[in-house]
């Protein structure tokens, strides 16, 4: 995630002339480590980790498909 935010998400934002779609794909990593961060303290009980852990599942699928198809 972090060479996409440092490297490719300026270019993009640079080439396409389109700050809403980069802001969009920044604020999805954001929402991804807040998850990541949540399950890396063991924050909740098994139950919400285990819909944490799909919810990222879901996250970062949809975010791959939009990166794929844009």
């Amino acid at each position: 995630m972090a060479a996409e935010e440092e490297i490719l998400y300026p270019a993009a934002q640079e080439e396409l002339g389109d700050p809403d779609l980069v802001e969009q794909a920044y604020e999805e990593h954001r929402e991804a480590q807040r998850l990541m961060e949540k399950l890396r303290a063991g924050e909740g009980s098994e139950e919400e980790r285990d819909d944490m852990v799909r919810q990222l599942e879901a996250e970062i699928s949809q975010h791959v498909a939009e990166e794929e198809s844009e």
